[in-house]
């Protein structure tokens, strides 16, 4: 069999004696397209494709389109170049293939050219007959077919067909995925223990489906417990596996499935992509949740992009967040410099004047951001000591006419409250010190008591426009429900 590439939309992944395989389309969705190099349209052929039409079993190929030389089926792939296949999965695989030999044989259909390239498997695991090509109409059915498979059996498994044992993990397996909708959770469980117990014999593309099946589930099932029940099952099932499928896990749009997932993980990876749901975390009413996914954001600070946190920033300022919250994210906006967030990888670490000019506007952006999320906290009259902090930290990356119009008259209307008067004193000198440094500029600068008219709105009109765009597609989301609708601001 020969690898090659076709040039356009179909890839070409095998060519065979009498057909060629393809990766392709069908209604959006990736399949399998299988070309002959005869017509297939007519004939004894065209009454067994349209036979197989009618059928529904795992190990033929269903089939979605009829051309003249082709038919579209399933994703599949090839047996003989899929890694890692454990033994007990061959004998698994042979096992299919006398049942799949014997169900033709009912139908009157016979094979009559198997090989090991008549065997591929399909994007779920499942073992798969598929070079229809081979298949023949037959009024007398003989039985070479077994012969012939029993000597590969042989070869592969080192067992023969009639005395093959050791898949029967993998039938139960199957009827596991069969049933999976009507099973009870006793019974998942118990192939839960059944599956950590066998993980080694399980090969990857199998264990793959099992956490797809197992999201899935988390998605519609409601009960807490079940859900944590699961989650340590694929958590201890395969690691690498439950690493890969962190974004997936992120997007079930379920509070238990959340504050695990934030208190359980241990390592990251690909979360910036899944930032928008992460932000979710920070609207609920429930405090726990609301902490952890605070602490989360910044404890992986680094691995998010300053527009993935610019989000959070958004969201943190929309949601009224309360004094304890408040309190932590000015801490450790004073601890780390969240202007080092991740931009631009850098190619072979040099920085172009492009990527320079690139990172200076986005600082430009989320220093506007920040100031936002700053002034929102400042006027909801909580940790007033820490905000004032905030403020002078990041003092030179904030627009200072924005500063000057909108945040000194503001502090100047504080001065006389005795609390935080320290650091409000602090916050203004440094704020005056600026103006005194450029009061040559202040002229030509767009400065003016008239900026700070919005300080003094209703509370009402006080929310920002900007702050509502991304909440808004947020709130969109399919899956979104009441559980994770934000606080009216206070």
């Amino acid at each position: 069999m020969k690898l090659n590439f076709l040039k356009g939309n179909d890839t070409l992944e095998g060519t065979f004696p009498n057909y060629k395989c393809y990766k392709s389309d069908f209604n959006g969705k990736e399949c399998t397209k299988i070309n002959h190099n005869q017509n297939i349209n007519r004939g004894d052929m065209l009454l067994i494709l349209q036979k197989l039409k009618t059928i529904s079993k795992s190990f033929l190929p269903p089939i979605y389109r009829i051309t003249a030389h082709s038919f579209f089926t399933k994703r599949l792939f090839f047996y003989k170049n899929t890694n890692n296949l454990t033994k007990q999965y061959r004998k698994y695989v042979f096992y299919v293939f006398k049942k799949a030999i014997d169900f033709l044989h009912e139908n009157g259909i016979e094979h009559s050219n198997i090989t090991m390239d008549s065997f591929f498997i399909d994007e779920y695991g499942n073992p798969c007959l598929c070079d229809v090509i081979n298949f023949r109409l037959s009024p007398s059915i003989q039985n070479e077919e077994f012969l012939i498979l029993d000597g590969l059996c042989k070869k592969e498994t080192g067992q023969s067909l009639e005395y093959l044992e050791g898949y029967e993990f993998f039938v139960a397996l199957e009827e596991f995925f069969s049933d999976f909708k009507t099973l009870s959770f006793e019974e998942k469980t118990n192939c839960m223990v059944d599956m950590v117990n066998h993980r080694k014999e399980i090969p990857q593309i199998i264990k793959e489906n099992i956490y797809r099946t197992f999201i899935s589930y988390l998605d519609v099932e409601g009960d807490k417990a079940k859900k944590e029940s699961v989650l340590d099952f694929l958590r201890n099932f395969d690691g690498d596996l439950f690493k890969k499928n962190q974004v997936a896990l992120f997007r079930v749009i379920d509070y238990n499935v959340r504050l695990y997932m934030l208190t359980a993980i241990e390592s990251i990876e690909n979360i910036d992509e899944c930032a928008d749901e992460i932000a979710l975390g920070i609207r609920v009413k429930e405090k726990p949740l609301r902490h952890e996914t605070l602490s989360f954001v910044f404890k992986y600070d680094k691995k998010f992009t300053k527009r993935s946190f610019a989000l959070f920033l958004y969201t943190m300022a929309d949601c009224s967040l309360d004094a304890e919250s408040i309190e932590f994210v000015c801490k450790k906006l004073l601890a780390t410099d969240i202007f080092y967030l991740t931009t631009t990888p850098l190619i072979n670490k040099t920085a172009s004047t492009e990527f320079l000019k690139k990172n200076k506007r986005e600082n430009r952006e989320f220093a506007k951001i920040l100031y936002k999320t700053l002034m929102v906290f400042l006027k909801s009259k909580k940790c007033r000591k820490e905000v004032y902090a905030c403020f002078l930290k990041y003092f030179e990356a904030f627009d200072k006419t924005k500063v000057a119009s909108e945040l000194l008259p503001l502090l100047c209307s504080k001065l006389s409250e005795k609390e935080c008067q320290e650091e409000c004193f602090l916050l203004v000198e440094r704020i005056v010190q600026f103006l005194k440094e450029n009061r040559k500029d202040l002229e030509q600068s767009e400065w003016s008591l008239s900026k700070a008219k919005d300080v003094f709105m209703s509370k009402q009109d006080k929310r920002e426009a900007a702050f509502k765009t991304k909440i808004d597609e947020i709130k969109t989301k399919e899956g979104f429900n009441e559980e994770w609708d934000d606080q009216d601001v206070n």
